[in-house]
């Protein structure tokens, strides 16, 4: 967004700093839409910040495995091997029916951890599914129409 200067804003009278503040604000706007029709066009399904989450997550998840599954409940024990900086291996819990998985990140987010990634992989489902529907470009691209 561009920085606002109001320097000598004492001397105008109220309404030229909310004039400027809103045109700046409504350029941002319009711009961010452009962009994110652009993507649309292009056949981007989520913003370049999500995909580069999505990806992380995707790549960490090679030092993961499933380790126990429960029908019952659809629960799922991942553990995390081993790793220079971890020299323990860490297990998780993570429940896809409730969106949940101890880490915290699944919750928080609203996206896939590794850990999520690696039980879908693990029953062959996508994992996109599990991304909350409102990082989709489509529905950000809804905010900015008028």
């Amino acid at each position: 967004m561009h920085k606002l200067r109001l320097s000598g804003a004492r001397s105008l009278p109220v309404s030229a700093p909310v004039r400027t503040t809103f045109e700046t604000i409504k350029d941002w706007f319009v711009q961010q839409a452009t962009k994110d029709d652009c993507m649309i066009r292009a056949s981007h399904i989520y913003p370049k910040d999500i995909t580069t989450i999505l990806r992380k997550n995707e790549q960490q998840f090679v030092m993961c495995h499933v380790q126990r599954y429960v029908r019952q409940n659809s629960e799922f024990d991942v553990k995390e091997m081993t790793t220079p900086q971890r020299r323990r291996p860490m297990s998780f819990t993570t429940k896809l029916n409730e969106w949940w998985c101890d880490c915290g990140e699944f919750q928080a987010l609203r996206l896939p951890c590794t850990h999520v990634m690696v039980v879908c992989s693990y029953s062959h489902l996508d994992f996109t599914m599990f991304v909350a529907s409102a990082y989709t470009l489509h529905n950000i691209f809804k905010a900015y129409e008028i």
